[in-house]
């Protein structure tokens, strides 16, 4: 029995050294593509001048379900932006709350007559309404079907050669559209581009635009998303640009090829992580097709969302994200044969599926096995000490590394005491909310495997 928990305990380490070893890789491969994005915008300004010519037209899908708290801040960010040549739908998912009503008197919407020929099946649609102050808005009022048939909906509708989701608790800074489009102008074969997400609580907003800096929240688990957000996007996405694109980008910023996503399909119906499903099915269907593509991301195009601010929240989050991704990569498992899927197969795709996915799920047997052999005599503490210490040090490492690229490039956060704040809380992350993150990723895969053997989606 010894024999068999030692060569798990070998397996374990061998996992967390090949994780180490990725995660290292996008680090260093991150560095050059961020500072490169960030000279562009700082010196050459070359994003401006797709904003000064407004070049193409652009729609701006936000799909909003309960948002009356929130919803105007989203679309008033779209309005303000220098990218003036944009059509923005908001697609309003059967709300309960004032949602519909507050963008009525809002922005005096009438209703108007729309014969269109659908290209993806969404749920029934009410009523098509515009603005008598702003033409380029459209209000799409239908029943409720969750956030991607919401998209769909919208993209029934959309007019243009390009399109974005933003999401109703989203805003975004005045040239991110600009710095979107000048990278898929300027990428050939670009279907997909996204930007950097940052943490909007403890703002204060006016209109879709920040009262004054923008700060880190005092609240510990927002600073905890903070870290995480950071490192997700800073470095995780941008490492991916040079493997062909990560396989999930944020749905609440990105900007789309309106044909390829319809002959794709369109959005799954029903699946909780529609951003990386619709991202799946783009490489999936352009690679199936034989065109050549480019998926991209800027870290320069930056947007703002709100994160749970709440443990429980924070759960039914993470647990409904695990459930969406495994539902998408095991529906796109085809790309595990890499030899028809190129660099995407060949370690994108087994990457996500073993670090990203599963990994949680490693980690918790890790926990659990530390626990085991130590009470069992198996091990002696300053073992698992040690492996814990080291583990912890390794992902202190990478955020704190991500931070210090933010402070070289973007600079978000200018105040001396929200850069400690982030620091801190590095340190402690591994502490602690790591362990509930993990917690609710398994939660998920175990109800996910249970839906499943009882014939549900998710």
């Amino acid at each position: 029995m010894t024999n068999v928990l030692m060569y798990i305990n070998y397996g374990i380490i061998l996992y967390f050294l090949i994780m180490a070893i990725g995660y290292t890789i996008l680090l260093c491969a991150s560095f050059p593509i961020v500072i490169r994005r960030f000279e562009e915008t700082a010196y050459g300004n070359v994003a401006d001048l797709v904003g000064a010519e407004q070049i193409l037209p652009v729609s701006v899908i936000i799909p909003a379900y309960n948002e009356e708290h929130r919803i105007l801040n989203a679309v008033y960010s779209v309005l303000k932006s220098d990218y003036k040549n944009v059509q923005i739908i908001i697609s309003c998912d059967g709300p309960t709350d004032n949602t519909l009503k507050l963008l009525i008197e809002t922005f005096n919407l009438y209703e108007i007559p729309m014969m269109l020929k659908s290209h993806i099946e969404t749920a029934s649609v009410r009523r098509y309404l515009t603005s008598t102050d702003y033409p380029n808005i459209t209000v799409i009022d239908k029943e409720n079907g969750h956030v991607a048939d919401a998209v769909n909906a919208g993209l029934n509708i959309c007019r243009t050669p390009i399109y974005m989701t933003v999401d109703a608790d989203t805003v975004l800074k005045p040239k991110a559209i600009s710095r979107l489009l000048f990278t898929y102008l300027s990428t050939p074969g670009c279907v997909l581009v996204s930007g950097a997400v940052y943490v909007l609580n403890g703002n204060e907003l006016s209109l879709g635009q920040f009262v004054r800096e923008p700060r880190v929240s005092t609240q510990s688990l927002t600073v905890f998303q903070c870290n995480e957000y950071l490192s997700s996007f800073i470095f995780g996405r941008s490492g991916w640009n040079l493997f062909g694109g990560a396989l999930c980008y944020p749905g609440a910023f990105m900007m789309l090829d309106t044909r390829a996503v319809i002959a794709a399909g369109g959005y799954d119906r029903g699946n909780f992580s529609h951003d990386a499903e619709i991202t799946l099915k783009l490489h999936m269907y352009m690679r199936d097709h034989h065109r050549r593509y480019k998926i991209c991301y800027n870290p320069s195009a930056i947007a703002w969302t709100e994160v749970p601010s709440r443990f429980k929240a924070l759960w039914r989050q993470r647990n409904a994200w695990q459930r969406g991704l495994l539902y998408s990569f095991f529906k796109h498992r085809r790309f595990s044969l890499f030899y028809r899927y190129g660099m995407v197969g060949l370690f994108s795709f087994p990457f996500y599926v073993w670090v990203e996915i599963l990994g949680p799920v490693v980690e918790f047997i890790a926990y659990m096995l530390a626990i085991v052999e130590y009470f069992g005599g198996v091990v002696d503490g300053y073992f698992v000490l040690l492996c814990l210490g080291i583990s912890w040090g390794y992902f202190v490492f990478l955020m704190i590394a991500s931070m210090l690229l933010n402070l070289l490039t973007s600079n978000i956060y200018r105040r001396k005491m929200d850069v400690f704040r982030l620091f801190l809380f590095a340190v402690l992350n591994p502490l602690g909310f790591r362990q509930f993150v993990v917690l609710s990723n398994v939660s998920g895969t175990i109800q996910y495997l249970w839906n499943r053997l009882r014939g549900k989606k998710l």
